[in-house]
């Protein structure tokens, strides 16, 4: 595969090649990326929508790293992993709950990714999910739902094999233009969102928020925390 069959380009990464099926010029077109390795003496090609991805792809085969990106198509997996989540409190999730997260899925994510496979999610597209519905004059709590709904299942995936990385990982809510809006002024979470957010801390993180969520604790007043006595007092 080179620049010479008049459909696929070499890329300044050497083994990554833009494929350009329909003879377009190149530049900004949405042309696929294509990844060319050799294993045990016969050509393997991957395919990928980005060149990020490609390369990404190339640096982890090189490294050692031989997972599969899933194939999955990202719509499948929700609907699958959703209907079968059960929260992360005693109380479970509740089927209105359920009803709810489903909608703001269906109207700021699926409309868009669905038809993506999984691994074709990037964590530029994961903002962009969360600063559309705030363009939009959306609510902080529902663009909430969106980014604990999406964090809870690229976690899974991840621990399930099926992504090398999460791309919700880092993600923030863009903060609201408006200091008197509901972002600024802060609203408790419920026991859903609170199970939502407490699946997608990384699980050495996890008993640190629960301790901040029943003790009431500031961050820097539980990080400052020790075994002395006199520390204990003062608390």
């Amino acid at each position: 595969m080179g620049a010479t069959d008049g459909q696929a380009h070499q890329t300044p990464t050497p083994g990554i090649f833009r494929r350009h099926p329909k003879g377009c010029a190149g530049g900004r077109c949405d042309c696929s990326h294509v990844f060319v390795w050799r294993h045990r003496g016969k050509q393997e090609t991957e395919t990928f929508r980005t060149y990020a991805e490609a390369r990404e792809a190339k640096g982890s085969r090189e490294s050692g790293d031989r997972r599969p990106v899933a194939r999955v198509r990202f719509r499948e997996y929700f609907e699958e992993w959703f209907e079968s989540y059960a929260g992360r409190t005693s109380r479970g999730f509740s089927e209105t709950s359920r009803d709810e997260y489903r909608r703001v899925m269906a109207a700021h994510v699926l409309k868009k990714w669905g038809t993506w496979k999984l691994a074709d999610v990037e964590p530029a597209e994961v903002q962009d999910s969360l600063g559309a519905p705030r363009r939009g004059g959306k609510s902080t709590t529902e663009i909430k739902k969106v980014r604990s709904t999406v964090s809870v299942m690229f976690v899974i995936a991840l621990e399930g094999g099926l992504l090398r990385s999460n791309p919700a990982q880092g993600v923030r809510i863009p903060a609201a233009e408006d200091e008197g809006s509901e972002f600024n002024a802060g609203k408790a979470l419920n026991r859903e969102e609170l199970g939502l957010m407490l699946s997608a801390i990384p699980e050495e993180w996890t008993l640190f928020y629960e301790l901040l969520t029943h003790t009431g604790l500031r961050i820097s007043e539980a990080a400052g925390l020790t075994r002395s006595t006199s520390t204990w007092r003062e608390c």
